[in-house]
């Protein structure tokens, strides 16, 4: 079988998959294929600007510390990309001889991103009934727009695999993505204790894989956002492994901010190229964060340094 997209392309970072996939032995070469980046201002990092990415399969991890010489001036720690597949590592057959000697026997029962599907779940369980209707997509509009066929065993039930919030040089227009697709805006201050603690929460499982002070620096960034509007689709939210895509947007106060300090979330939990068993379906999670003033300093670097022509 094949997944097949007509808008596939790296241009818009929606890839083409093959069923058979890169076999296992590509597999493994992708789970072991990390690096890490460091960009500097001047030759000796002295002074200047300082631009780390840290990446590998279902991991991007961006830093940018702004200095004026010698004088530090902040810390940007986004894009941020996480993801697992699988986010449970389901029990082995009953045959474990088979798997005597296989890390899925020792592996088994791990888990990974949890934290993160359960915190989205419970935010928009937590929302007014009427609003969260207000921005359900519906999973079959958003195949169908996006010109997305599929045939056996890749029938979707959930969003397609692609992300809003890519990991483009610049962030993308979430305004003109919610004015075009269902969605729903509140202020703050309207969301009930427990849906502020919950969108908190789902900051948090980002912030945390950070040091102390990069970490702060997000949860403040958090702090001065007033208003939230989002867009999710996907099944039961009462169920932890049913398909779920989310996209929020939080935005300080126009008076004092701007268009740069707004915060950006996506998550998709799907039940694509992962392994699966009775009650746990979708088992494959992607999810980023973005602060929409944070260049992808990979992205700059490239388009200044290493275009040709």
């Amino acid at each position: 079988g094949t997944f097949t997209s007509n808008t596939s392309s790296f241009e818009d970072n929606r890839l083409q998959w093959q069923w058979g996939g890169a076999g296992l032995d590509g597999r493994v070469k992708q789970w072991e294929d990390y690096a890490l980046a460091l960009f500097g201002s001047s030759p000796s990092f002295d002074d200047g600007d300082i631009g780390l990415r840290f990446e590998g399969h279902h991991v991007s991890v961006n830093i940018f510390v702004k200095r004026d010489g010698t004088k530090y001036e902040g810390v940007h720690a986004t894009p941020l990309f996480l993801g697992a597949a699988p986010m449970l590592v389901t029990p082995v057959p009953d045959d474990t001889m088979t798997y005597a000697s296989s890390t899925w026997l020792w592996k088994q029962g791990q888990t990974l991103l949890t934290n993160l599907a359960a915190a989205v779940r419970e935010f928009l369980l937590a929302l007014p009934a009427e609003k969260r209707e207000a921005a359900i997509i519906p999973v079959a509009e958003l195949l169908a727009a996006d010109g997305i066929s599929t045939v056996p065993p890749m029938n979707l039930t959930s969003p397609p695999s692609w992300m809003v919030v890519s990991l483009t040089k610049e962030a993308p227009n979430s305004t003109l993505f919610f004015a075009s697709h269902p969605s729903m805006t509140l202020q703050r201050s309207d969301l009930s204790i427990v849906a502020q603690y919950r969108l908190g929460q789902l900051l948090s499982a980002f912030a945390d894989i950070h040091d102390n002070e990069i970490a702060a620096g997000l949860r403040a960034s958090f702090a001065n956002t007033t208003e939230i509007t989002l867009s999710f689709s996907g099944g039961a939210l009462d169920d932890p492994w049913s398909p779920q895509w989310l996209l929020v947007q939080a935005s300080p106060p126009k008076a004092i901010g701007d268009d740069d300090d707004t915060l950006l979330v996506e998550f998709l939990q799907t039940e694509q190229f992962q392994v699966s068993e009775d009650g746990v379906m979708a088992n494959h999670v992607h999810a980023m964060l973005r602060r929409k003033g944070d260049d992808d300093v990979m992205h700059a670097h490239h388009a200044a340094s290493h275009t040709h022509g």
